[in-house]
């Protein structure tokens, strides 16, 4: 299997993207950024890709990613759309080791008072946690939101898809180890 890292470049805006991939064709694979995709979706799909690497090694994968996005800021600069630090592994982890994922912005808008573009990839404060929280209570849920959540219930009792969670979960033991490995590398 083959691992490429990717630059993508939005030819008309600038932005760019880096990223992974395991798909045979990296060039006309999109990428998987949110807020990268966000922007394709605002602005066209004109987009270049630039290969920086092509591997079989995870390892090596992980260190040449690592060392990619530290050198070139990905995270906070405003010329990338990246939210987290690419580690080789898909982008399952948040950018600092120990920290809550939940509790990380992701260019959520200014709906709450909190998070914009300029920091994407910050951590909440309490009050901006309780300022979202108030923000939700007293939504009250539509009635097509509850009939929603009894089919997604539905779908979550089937054997298909409890193997697809097995098959997940086990998935994630063996990247959860892979980032052990890839904290080695980067102490």
């Amino acid at each position: 299997m083959s691992i490429y890292l990717y630059v993508k470049t939005h030819n008309i805006t600038g932005l760019k993207y880096f990223g992974r991939t395991i798909k045979k064709d990296p060039y006309s694979y999109l990428g998987s950024g949110k807020y990268w995709l966000k922007h394709l979706k605002t602005h066209g799909h004109d987009i270049s890709t630039e290969i920086v690497g092509c591997f079989e090694n995870v390892e090596e994968c992980m260190k040449v990613a690592l060392e990619f996005s530290r050198a070139n800021n990905i995270v906070s600069s405003d010329e990338w759309a990246n939210l987290i630090e690419e580690n080789g592994l898909g982008g399952c982890f948040p950018k600092r080791p120990g920290s809550r994922p939940d509790l990380i912005i992701r260019n959520i808008g200014n709906k709450y008072g909190v998070g914009n573009k300029s920091n994407k990839g910050r951590i909440f404060t309490e009050e901006e946690r309780r300022n979202i929280s108030i923000g939700h209570k007293g939504v009250k849920k539509t009635e097509e939101h509850r009939k929603n959540i009894s089919v997604a219930r539905k779908v979550m009792m089937t054997e298909e898809y409890r193997k697809h969670i097995s098959n997940r979960l086990k998935a994630y033991w063996v990247t959860k180890r892979l980032f052990e490995l890839n904290n080695q590398y980067s102490e």
